[in-house]
This record gives structure tokens, sequence and C-alpha cells, in this order.
């Protein structure tokens, strides 16, 4: 799809299986993502089978990858949820601290600002969430007050 300095932005393969199950099931990790709950080998596949078919016909998050040698580091973009298009991101622990979530989301959030199809998007971010929060304050976004979304406390955030 395209390319940063360091990252490769693309469509998933079933070739990132294992580096996608190291991000998904590790409980730290998954503190704020989907089950919240680390996710085992079966929910692993599912998920990225569902992204697979899922990019071809629909609106679906990319795959992060080291330019370098297509490692899978993360995950990032935009997704239907209940209807709504939600920009989210999620990386491998061992990536974190390294501006690689900052280096993706910049790069995807500006494609998303040219097409005017994509603008519209929500983003949540829980309460206790406090390095997404910081990130999004790097990317220039404002905090809407404290909400609720799905039973969790968060903020909705907006980009002027």
């Amino acid at each position: 799809m395209f390319e940063t300095n360091r990252l490769r932005i693309r469509e998933f393969s079933s070739s990132d299986f294992t580096a996608l199950h190291d991000l998904f099931s590790d409980a730290e990790s998954m503190r704020f993502i989907g089950p919240r709950r680390p996710m085992s080998d079966v929910e692993t596949q599912d998920w990225l089978n569902e992204q697979i078919l899922l990019q071809a016909s629909s609106i679906t998050r990319h795959a992060v990858a080291l330019k370098s040698n297509d490692e899978l580091i993360g995950v990032c973009g935009i997704k239907l949820l209940a209807g709504v298009r939600d920009f989210g991101y999620f990386f491998r622990r061992s990536y974190w601290g390294k501006g690689f979530a900052f280096e993706a989301c910049h790069a995807i959030l500006d494609l998303l600002t040219e097409s005017p199809s994509t603008v519209n998007y929500q983003i949540f971010v829980a309460k206790e969430n406090l390095h997404s929060q910081r990130l999004l304050v790097k990317l220039g976004f404002n905090f809407g007050p404290l909400s609720e979304r799905d039973g969790e406390a968060g903020y909705f955030v907006t980009r002027e």
C-alpha cells in the first residue's frame, strides 16, 4: 500500500499469524484492545482470516510492518464497528516506545484527511490508557468530556 521512513503499511497475509499472535496473546498489549484479555490461537486465526476477507471488500485496519524485513509489528487504521468508522492502533509490546505507533498513525491519518470518503471517523481512548492519550495529543487531537463506550470510561477525541 505505502511506506514511511521505517514502516510498510500493507494488507494482512496468512504469514502474519505468528507475529499477530505475539500481540494478541500478550495480556498487557490486550488491556485496551478487543476482548480486553489475551486471545487464543484460534481467536487470533479467526481475527486474521476476517481481516484478509474484509480487506478485499470493505474498510478495515492495516498491517504495520518493518520496512527492513516486512515483520508485522502492529495494526493501524479504520474499521467499521457497529456502523461507525473507528480509528484504532495496537502494537506488539517489544515495539512500544520507539515511535512506530506515531509514525504509522501520522501517515494513515494524513491519508484519511486527503480522502473525503473516510474523513468522518471516531477515536475513543480509555480513561486508563495513558500511553495512547499521550500519543493522541502528539498527533494533534483534543479530548472531549469523560464519556462511556461499551461500559468503559474514556474520551472521544477530535482533531481540528
